[in-house]
């Protein structure tokens, strides 16, 4: 090969490792501004892993699916969840099929399954922030995720299934608002 070649291979190389993380930060700044935006409750989640750096773990309140008529649910199965706002403006999955739906829906995986209906993974897990703050984000975020009224709640931005964290609300205050004011 040429050293024109060459030059042309290696600039083609660079080229392609930068555009794998800017489409990753594009996609995700894309659905931060043109997602439905959808809040769910959250609960309580198990001990803090030192492996995991510092973010917020999330787990949301439920998880649980039923499948439409003439799905069968297994474990490990891709799903798209439809989703549902309940009387109260929380977030609710309405369902699971194989295929998207025109309505707005995320796409999960199978966790546990019975007959109908399942519990999934859900792709809303974590919320990042600054390192300082996530230790004392996390400890408020244990105390309030037990509470059954006013509790923890996640703003989720929504667009063709994928879904990003846009927000982590103690009671109505952003968690941001409620370190900077408590003690």
């Amino acid at each position: 090969m040429s050293r024109r070649g060459l030059i042309f291979v290696f600039l083609l190389a660079c080229a392609a490792q930068l555009a794998a993380p800017a489409w990753m930060i594009g996609r995700r700044e894309w659905i931060l501004r043109h997602g439905e935006r959808f809040r769910f409750k959250t609960a309580p989640v198990d001990p803090f892993d030192a492996f995991r750096g510092r973010y917020v773990a999330l787990r949301l309140a439920d998880r649980s699916v039923t499948a439409a008529p003439g799905v069968e649910l297994e474990k490990g199965r891709r799903v798209w969840v439809g989703l549902r706002t309940d009387e109260q403006g929380f977030a609710r999955f309405a369902g699971a099929a194989l295929e998207r739906p025109a309505s707005p829906c995320l796409e999960a995986r199978v966790e546990y399954a019975s007959g109908n209906s399942a519990t999934i993974y859900s792709p809303i897990d974590r919320f990042y922030m600054p390192e300082d703050l996530a230790p004392r984000a996390e400890a408020e975020y244990r105390k309030f995720a037990t509470q059954a009224t006013n509790g923890a709640s996640v703003a989720v931005r929504v667009w063709r299934g994928q879904a990003v964290v846009e927000d982590l609300y103690f009671g109505d205050r952003s968690v941001l608002d409620y370190l900077k004011t408590a003690k």
